[in-house]
């Protein structure tokens, strides 16, 4: 028993000596040869910035959620979400259609359950574009970004107007049996306009044989989805790897006894384009502003929060043992969209690249270090919900001077798959001021 006593105060000395990350218990505050104080006086600065794009496709990477739509957001202005997608053949010949005649050709793509944001009742105007060039992946990052933009031609090759319904399921024909109706899963179904494909499945030279794919990609490069819903809307697209999405092509021989379909590849690559517009918002009048009552967050590629930490250089020889960020969340009345469930932490490095903090990288791997999440809480006797950070492994190498950047980015978890957005009380708020919480020991 004596030996894991004195194994246990052998772990809690290298603990101080060492200043890693930590959370010291009760009994090593209680220590009274240690001078341990609890703190919230130390300055910080905070500013609502724009973004100015986000990774929204990455080699490798399988992301799910891909938003289509516009909102209209009385605090965070005009928003809108286009989608690009690739396009490819699948093994498999393309019948001859001498003998066959083509029904429809519908572009299906699977809804997502958690991607619905604004007006679940709006009317969506779908308008489907062919693309002048294929999308290109970058070579140096293996990536695409929100602001990469693609040109695409003006023609309509394909349009859906009706209610995106991402909870029910649907009513469709075997394509061996038109008559035989099953039960399928929510999806979005975009007739395409047959005068734009009948010449291109008609030509044997692309379509006879599987291995043509880059013959077909000549002709047909990849599309682009917009939508101009009736009401603000955003319909989320389930694009991951194992999403069947596809064009199909419904035909029937000539005697009308055969029926069957043909599948063209559709997403292998897949990114999404964002706009937002804040002019005469509470957003615009923030923008440029340090320490302001209220700051913004946004999902998609909508603005997130600067935090200058240069004031925790003062604490080069001081042990710090926890090190937290709390800010508290404005409550709306029926806003448009729900607050930003979860934030994630960032910073540029000495290589210019944006990447997580330690704290975030660590909660990817193993425990959740970093916290973030939106959580309830009561303070005066009134409940309030607000968002912890714990960046104590980040602030530790600030004051060690390992990190000479002292400017964090907060930014919602997730971004280019959600629509939500949160305003929060700002530094300078006169109850609830945002504030960095630390608990030091001095040997």
């Amino acid at each position: 028993m004596r030996l894991y006593f004195f194994l246990f105060l052998a772990f809690v000395g290298l603990l101080f000596s060492c200043n890693e990350e930590i959370t010291i218990g009760s009994t090593i505050l209680e220590d009274t040869s240690i001078d341990v104080s609890f703190t919230d006086t130390l300055d910080i600065n905070v500013e609502t910035v724009v973004d100015d794009t986000v990774v929204t496709y990455r080699t490798g990477v399988d992301t799910r959620t891909f938003l289509l739509g516009e909102l209209n957001d009385s605090s965070f202005g005009f928003s809108k979400s286009d989608i690009y997608l690739s396009t490819q053949l699948l093994s498999g010949l393309l019948p001859s259609f001498d003998t066959l005649s083509v029904d429809s050709i519908i572009m299906i793509i699977p809804l997502d359950t958690f991607g619905q944001f604004g007006n679940d009742a709006a009317i969506h105007n779908i308008e489907v574009f062919q693309l002048i060039e294929e999308l290109k992946v970058s070579e140096e990052n293996n990536q695409i970004l929100s602001s990469d933009s693609f040109e695409y031609g003006t023609t309509l090759v394909g349009q859906y107007n009706n209610v995106v319904n991402h909870r029910d399921s649907v009513d469709i024909g075997l394509a061996s049996n038109r008559d035989s109706i099953v039960k399928s899963f929510p999806q979005l179904r975009i007739p395409l306009k047959p005068d734009f494909w009948l010449p291109i499945i008609g030509d044997t030279s692309i379509f006879n044989n599987e291995e043509n794919s880059a013959d077909y990609k000549e002709f047909v490069k990849g599309f682009v989805l917009r939508s101009s819903p009736d009401d603000s809307s955003m319909a989320g697209l389930n694009l991951s790897n194992n999403s069947p999405l596809n064009i199909t092509v419904y035909y029937t021989n000539l005697t009308g006894n055969v029926q069957g379909s043909y599948l063209i590849d559709i997403g292998a690559i897949r990114t999404s384009e964002f706009m937002h517009d804040y002019s005469n918002t509470p957003v615009s009048e923030v923008l440029g502003l340090v320490n302001t009552d209220f700051a913004y967050i946004q999902s998609m590629q909508g603005v997130n929060l600067s935090v200058d930490l240069s004031s925790v250089k003062t604490l080069e020889n001081t042990i710090i043992n926890k090190a937290q960020l709390e800010f508290f969340l404005l409550e709306e009345t029926d806003p448009l969209v729900d607050p930003v469930a979860g934030l994630d932490v960032l910073f540029v490095n000495e290589g210019g690249t944006s990447t997580q903090i330690l704290d975030s990288s660590l909660s990817n791997t193993s425990a959740d270090y970093l916290g973030g999440s939106l959580e309830s809480t009561v303070v005066g006797g009134q409940t309030l919900r607000k968002y912890e950070l714990d960046i104590s492994n980040h602030v530790i190498l600030i004051a060690r001077g390992e990190i000479e950047n002292p400017i964090i980015s907060i930014e919602a978890r997730n971004k280019p798959q959600r629509a939500t957005r949160s305003i929060v009380l700002g530094q300078s708020h006169p109850d609830f001021p945002m504030r960095l919480k630390l608990v030091t020991s001095k040997p």
